[in-house]
Parts: C-alpha cells; structure tokens; sequence
C-alpha cells in the first residue's frame, strides 16, 4: 500500500499554522482548540501530525463544535475513540493505528480527541449498544 493510500493524500506541509494575531487572553487549552479548529478548516483532520488524514467523505464539509445535524462520519461514532480515566477526569483518545500500536494515544491533552471532528480514514462504525 502506499503512502498516499495510507496516509491520505494531505500535504503534512500546509499543517504549519498561518499567521495569526497573539491571543495573549486565551488559555494553551483555548489556542490548541482554535489550532485544531483552524486545520478542520483547512481540510485536515485534527491530529494529522500523528498520521490521520480525514476520511475521503467528509473532506469538503464544514465541521463545528456547535453541529447538532448528528453526522455519521465522526470520531464520536468511530470505534477507535475510547475513554480513559488515568486520574481525576476522563478523556477520549484514539486507539486507531495504522502501525500496530497506539501511535494516537499520548499523556497529553494535544491527543484528546473530540466527538464532533471529521472522521479519519481508520474510521469504523461502533458496534451496536448491547452486542
């Protein structure tokens, strides 16, 4: 399989942010928000740094933490998103690997993964409730 086929075909090139003004007022959480924001925008998927590129479907839609239209296509109806608990709160991740382990699972909040983003192209529907 190649790269392309793998990967998607995004150019990791245009992942850098684009000039912005300083947003000196918001918390690290509130600018990587808006980072991962900006590149939905762009027509990536949020953590394609760690090798997702979106799902050919949803490449063209407008994706927003306020969408209420219930899409199908979204890492909060992929199988590979998972809840943790490794303390006092609990955060989603990705357990998608297109290498064998868990590449998308880091101890950072960089690599929280919210339900509302487009799907990547590991997507997998999850199994009914009570199966």
């Amino acid at each position: 399989m190649s790269d392309d086929a793998l990967f998607g075909t995004e150019n990791l090139s245009s992942l850098a942010p684009t000039a912005r003004q300083d947003l000196p007022n918001l918390s690290p959480d509130r600018r990587r928000t808006a980072r991962q924001l900006e590149l939905i925008t762009r027509g990536h998927h949020p953590l394609a740094y760690l090798g997702a590129a979106r799902h050919p479907e949803t490449r063209g839609e407008t994706y927003t933490r306020d969408d209420t239209r219930g899409r199908p296509l979204t890492c909060g109806t992929c199988a590979h998103r998972e809840l943790f608990t490794p303390g006092a709160r609990t955060v989603a991740k990705c357990t998608g690997s297109n290498t064998g382990g868990w590449p998308r699972v880091t101890h950072s909040p960089s690599s929280d993964v919210r339900s509302w983003w487009p799907a990547c192209m590991l997507w997998e529907a999850k199994p009914a409730a009570g199966r």
